[in-house]
């Protein structure tokens, strides 16, 4: 089992994030990864690990009501997937303060679609299949719509919060994190059509970003990828690299 070298909490207005480190000896560079919605930092640890091995140091954490930073009841919390952007921006705070050295964001899925809410945006950024989440972008667009405007909001009325441990969908959200989720995955710019965000910085940002795209993702493959890197129009260098599964069976 793959444990981090240390674990700490960092301070998010008055709550919290559990954060992991993966230490090195001489790093290369201190990484935060930044993971997708409703999944446990723990889930990312063998990949972790890998990115330690070759000379980095790294850093992640869970969001708050997720994983280890979960500390009451789901359904006692009222925490919007935009308000995540306080988590990262904490967490990217903390490394800078305590840790000398070069800085690289990387983010999964939600990591890169939230980045562009950021307050102090890293110089170098990757992103690992941050995708539009509309739902028409989806493998399965049927599948995915029913959920979004059906089920979601049926089974968030009736037991205050979203069970996605038990539909197969990562962990359990809160009210207030899945109806802001469905309203996105509605809506053909999923996060920039939604009226209530500040969304200024991300045609402001003016750093390097490496989007990668997985070809087979279910939730989103090539078309949707580039739809989030458009996002960041005034970007240094965005080059965008396409996976695709034989790539990696030969191996």
């Amino acid at each position: 089992m793959i444990v981090p070298d240390k674990e700490l909490r960092v301070k998010v207005n008055e709550d919290h994030i559990t954060m992991s480190i993966f230490d090195t000896d001489s790093p290369k560079a201190n990484i935060l990864f930044a993971g997708g919605v409703g999944i446990k930092q723990s889930f990312y640890f063998s990949f972790i690990d890998f990115i330690r091995n070759n000379g980095y140091r790294v850093f992640t954490f869970d969001y708050r009501s997720i994983g280890k930073s979960r500390n009451r009841d789901i359904r006692k919390y009222d925490v919007k997937l935009s308000d995540w952007a306080e988590d990262i921006q904490s967490a990217i705070n903390h490394v800078r303060d305590e840790y000398d050295g070069k800085f690289i964001y990387l983010a999964h899925s939600f990591g890169g679609q939230i980045f562009g809410m950021l307050d102090a945006q890293p110089e170098k950024s990757i992103f690992i299949c941050s995708q539009n989440g509309y739902y028409k972008y989806y493998k399965s667009p049927r599948k995915f719509y029913l959920m979004w405007r059906f089920l979601s909001p049926l089974l968030y009325s009736i037991l205050n919060y979203f069970p996605g441990m038990r539909l197969g969908m990562g962990q359990d959200l809160c009210k207030a994190s899945i109806k802001q989720w469905k309203g996105w995955c509605l809506q053909k710019n999923y996060l920039m059509d939604d009226e209530e965000l500040n969304i200024k910085n991300y045609g402001e940002y003016t750093g390097k970003i490496i989007s990668y795209a997985i070809t087979d993702d279910e939730w989103g493959g090539i078309n949707a990828v580039d739809s989030v890197t458009s996002w960041y129009e005034n970007a240094d260098t965005v080059r965008i690299k396409y996976i695709q599964p034989i790539m990696v069976l030969k191996k």
